[in-house]
Formats: C-alpha cells, sequence, structure tokens
C-alpha cells in the first residue's frame, strides 16, 4: 500500500478485472459524449475532449472506487468520475485537475505511446515534457493531480482514445 501519492505517479497494468474491463470496453462507445468545449468555452484546448459523466453507483466507479482504496492507504473522498473520448488535436493541453489525485484507465485504442499522457515541467514559462506512459489497454495511471498532465494526441502517431477517470479528494 501507499501512503502518500504527492507528487508520485503510479502506473498498474491489468487494473481492472478482466470481466469488469470488456464490460467497460464493451459498453463505453455506446454512450452519448458531450463536447467539453461547449462547457468551457472560455477554454479552446477542451474543444478535443468529449465526456459521458458517471454516476458514483456505476457499477464501474464502484470497482475503480474499491481498488484505489486497497491500493493507496490514504483517507479518500470521490468526487467525480467520466467516460472520456479524446480525438487527435495539434498541441499539448496542459493542465492539473481540482481533485487531488486522479485515476485514469485507458479503455479503448491503439496501443501507441502517443496515445497515452505526458507529464510535464514548467521551466522559463514553458511546458516541458518530463515523462510519458503509453496507451495499453486496461492500464491505469494514478498520480497526483498536481502534476502538470495532458493527453499525447497531438504527435503524429496518435489516434482517438477511450478513457475512464475517477477523481479523489483528501478527506478533511
Amino acid at each position: 500500500m501507499i501512503k502518500n501519492i504527492k507528487n508520485h505517479i503510479i502506473v498498474k497494468d491489468n487494473f481492472l478485472p478482466k470481466n469488469t474491463f470488456m464490460k467497460i470496453k464493451n459498453e463505453i462507445s455506446k454512450f452519448n459524449y458531450v463536447n467539453r468545449f461547449s462547457m468551457n468555452e472560455h477554454n479552446n484546448t477542451q474543444k478535443y475532449y468529449f465526456e459521458h459523466k458517471l454516476d458514483k453507483k456505476y457499477f464501474s466507479v464502484q470497482k475503480v472506487i474499491n481498488k484505489v482504496n486497497k491500493l493507496l492507504d490514504m483517507d479518500l473522498d470521490f468526487t467525480n468520475s467520466y467516460y472520456w473520448l479524446t480525438v487527435k488535436h495539434t498541441e499539448p493541453s496542459v493542465h492539473i485537475d481540482s481533485a487531488n489525485i486522479n485515476c485514469c484507465i485507458y479503455i479503448k485504442g491503439d496501443n501507441y505511446v502517443n496515445n497515452g499522457t505526458g507529464f510535464y515541467d514548467l521551466i522559463n514559462s514553458q511546458h516541458v515534457l518530463n515523462s510519458h506512459v503509453g496507451f495499453k489497454e486496461n492500464r491505469a495511471i494514478i498520480f497526483d493531480s498536481k502534476i502538470l498532465h495532458a493527453s499525447l494526441l497531438f504527435h503524429e502517431n496518435s489516434s482517438p482514445r477511450y478513457i475512464m477517470t475517477t477523481f479523489f479528494k483528501y478527506k478533511k
């Protein structure tokens, strides 16, 4: 168990049980997705992201909450969970999240490094790619949401992908 995730990135392959993962993979493209740009018109980078918000009681959310709580020995509160479709774009949308912890699971897409997630440092007002995690189905990345990050779908060898993202905050 991990007791402190601050400044950490955890990568776990085969994160979900195979039957759970296959159920999610088979259903994920059947949902209606809303363009995040239409909800956040001030943020132009959101136009490449489409979301379907999940209820806390939904089976996949419960599985992720249970897995994260077993892996991290911390006092966490669930905040939100989404299925996201991300399409190819022209530049990284480097950001941090409002939650404390992000659990991102790669669900459906091509197993390319450039379909994954990049982690950045801010050097002289520039976002500099520090490390990256390639896309592999059923791979989870659990990380401190304050680490600068972005999808890598702006690179030449990338293609659309579906992910599940679940956010947590530390209990007060």
